[in-house]
């Protein structure tokens, strides 16, 4: 037991830093970011299962790393397609052939697991949100927003279609520009958004991923 204390609390620690690390360059980008109180986050970071833990720690490192290599290129730090095409070949992924002929510099792109955890996040997300960084690393995207119910039901068949193998190229889902809403946020800010696109992404042969290319205006 005392090694398991032990273990979560070097755990907790590390995590501590890396979210840190990465508030410092989005703010260097010009980012506004919001961090939840620390004795809960702490708590909360204990209570995570070893799985989790493991999501978090490599997405922080992915994203960070992502920064460094752009700063290194002396590539735009916003522009979204590049952070984008790193996120993928940091991973060892491989997009559809058509995903950038469609997406632009300024668009909000988002990657998502079969389970709905967000992998990836250009950093203009953080244009158009309150959320806290906690929040958006511990958070499913249902979780975290209101929508109308048959659009959640739209985007979910989407979904499903695209991890299924049906949708095999870069694809509208159908869903009309629509109303979003923040849920336990320090502005509850409400967006209207519209999902252009969205795009399978693969390890090998196999859909991993789902790239979401989005349009937001703060309401």
């Amino acid at each position: 037991m005392a090694i398991q204390k032990a273990e979560s609390a070097q755990f907790v620690s590390e995590l501590l830093v890396l979210f840190q690390r990465y508030q410092e360059m989005l703010e260097k980008s010009g980012k506004t970011v919001r961090r939840s109180k620390r004795p809960q986050t702490e708590q909360m970071f204990a209570d995570m299962d070893v799985s989790r833990q493991n999501y978090l720690r490599e997405r922080l490192t992915s994203e960070i790393a992502i920064m460094q290599e752009l700063a290194t290129a002396r590539e735009s730090a916003t522009d979204s397609t590049r952070q984008l095409w790193r996120f993928l070949k940091l991973n060892n992924l491989t997009p559809c052939s058509d995903l950038f002929d469609k997406v632009h510099e300024n668009d909000m792109i988002q990657v998502y697991s079969p389970e709905q955890l967000l992998l990836f996040a250009s950093t203009n997300l953080y244009d158009y949100v309150s959320f806290t960084m906690e929040q958006l690393y511990t958070q499913t995207w249902y979780e975290s927003t209101k929508r109308d119910p048959e659009i959640e039901q739209l985007l979910a068949k989407a979904a499903m279609k695209l991890f299924s193998g049906e949708i095999k190229e870069t694809v509208s889902p159908g869903a009309p520009v629509h109303q979003i809403e923040e849920v336990n946020t320090e502005k509850q800010i409400k967006s209207q958004m519209n999902i252009k696109w969205i795009s399978p992404v693969y390890s090998g042969h196999r859909v991993v991923a789902m790239c979401a290319v989005v349009e937001c205006v703060t309401l």
